[in-house]
């Protein structure tokens, strides 16, 4: 007889009639505003009941439904009952729910199964809720799926990530991390421990994520750590806690939708058409920073997908073809209409080198946005083997070496297209000695995609 995991918080934590599910399902699934966002590679979800953590799981799942590609979901999950010590892993062939029974991917056990501190251990799916409730969702809005139910205890972050790495580059394939975040506070108190905690997931930061701050914590630690590593990009949905959904403040548990993307490299990615929306974004910042003194702001949602991922950029001003700031980022941290957003105001309010731009000269500056591709360290022996590997009206380049730090932009090549007075003015930039060479300098290169405003 074929070996079925029942559903242990059916007519507790959502409807045991199928049809009042689906209906409720439904309900929870119809809401708009999140249709022009990118597509997810890993999902973190609330695992309540419905009625408490529904309309914040719907937010999370609505995107599935223009997902018709998934075939496989990995499902991570807090063990909430039983001592786990690494990982578990279901013997059942499938789990069922009202709405039927979903097979579960015997391959992806089996590979798991090669990992230290992954077991088969059915105690731990016993009576657990946390994957269950989302199942139903994921039957909602996917077609034709199998599940790899995991349950973890205090594993490790890196254990999470290596099981995340074991199917992460197959396309069909999406990750659910199964967590609440903050318990039994009164509202307000709920409200700032949950904020703190939004932070540290949308910084991937793993290290200061703690298990009072949310019950899927080490689930979450793994993803972040692998997320990190990986370079993806985070974006919140929806926070909300019990007292926004069911009313009662003075003990309120608080949950959230988030969806991690994969990067991928905006500089080839957008289109021809998109360009002109960046040089607006930065208009419009630059022109709400005149009357607020701080940059506009991004409603990433109303803006095409692209601009959801992460990637670096400078905006340089000018006016009368003579330079009147430049600001820019070098890391990726933000997604690239908010990046823009800020080094657009940062360029006409803070760049130190030049007084704050006035009203009457927003007519005359025209707007240059710099989109660029990630930093490679450049592999060299000696300064004169360094300075020979420039590619001149190519490459960006930075150097650093303990106080001293510089970074040049490929369009300066206009003005310097000789590699060695480049270079020069480069180690002038960074307020190094122009005889000055250390064996600990170091030099990144970068390309950029311009945007010049017409």
């Amino acid at each position: 007889m074929m070996n079925i995991k029942l559903p242990a918080v059916a007519g507790k934590f959502y409807p045991a009639d199928p049809s009042d599910l689906r209906k409720m399902l439904q309900h929870l699934l119809a809401g708009s505003g999140l249709d022009n966002i990118p597509q997810p590679k890993i999902i973190l979800a609330p695992h309540a009941g419905y009625i408490f953590s529904g309309p914040i799981a719907a937010n999370a799942y609505r995107i599935l439904s223009k997902m018709p590609h998934i075939k496989h979901v990995v499902l991570i999950g807090p063990s909430h009952y039983v001592y786990v010590e690494g990982a578990a892993l279901p013997s059942a062939q499938s789990f069922r729910t009202p709405l039927g029974d979903i097979p579960v991917n015997q391959e992806f056990i089996d590979k798991l199964q090669n990992l230290p501190h992954i077991n088969i251990f059915d105690e731990a799916f016993a009576q657990e809720h946390s994957l269950e409730v989302q199942l139903p969702f994921l039957q909602v809005q996917l077609n034709n799926f199998t599940i790899t139910p995991i349950l973890v205890g205090h594993p490790d972050k890196t254990l999470v990530a290596k099981i995340i790495e074991q199917f992460w580059d197959r396309e069909d394939t999406l990750f659910v991390i199964s967590s609440d975040l903050s318990h039994y506070h009164e509202y307000k108190t709920a409200v700032q421990h949950d904020q703190q905690t939004m932070g540290a997931i949308l910084n991937l930061d793993a290290d200061t994520l703690a298990p009072e701050q949310a019950c899927g914590c080490f689930a979450i630690k793994g993803l972040l750590h692998f997320a990190k590593q990986h370079n993806f990009h985070a974006q919140l949905l929806d926070m909300r806690n019990s007292g926004d959904t069911q009313g009662d403040k003075n003990r309120v548990v608080g949950y959230s939708a988030v969806h991690f993307y994969k990067p991928i490299s905006v500089i080839e990615h957008l289109k021809s058409g998109e360009e002109s929306i960046l040089i607006n974004l930065a208009h419009e910042s630059i022109k709400y920073g005149l009357k607020n003194n701080q940059p506009g702001h991004v409603v990433l949602n109303k803006l095409p997908p692209i601009f959801h991922y992460r990637c670096a950029s400078f905006v340089t001003l000018n006016k009368n073809k003579e330079l009147r700031g430049c600001i820019g980022s070098l890391e990726v941290k933000f997604p690239v209409a908010e990046d823009v957003v800020r080094n657009a105001y940062a360029s006409a309010f803070q760049d130190p080198r030049f007084r704050p731009l006035q009203e009457r000269e927003l007519s005359e500056i025209r707007i240059e946005i710099s989109l660029l591709s990630p930093l490679m360290l450049i592999d060299f022996k000696t300064e004169e083997d360094l300075i020979l590997q420039l590619r001149p009206g190519i490459d960006g380049v930075l150097i650093s070496e303990n106080q001293y730090r510089g970074v040049f932009l490929p369009l300066v090549w206009e003005k310097i297209p000789d590699r060695m007075l480049f270079w020069q003015a480069l180690k002038q930039k960074a307020h190094m000695p122009l005889n000055y060479w250390s064996n600990n300098v170091r030099a990144w290169r970068f390309t950029t995609r311009v945007i010049e405003q017409v």
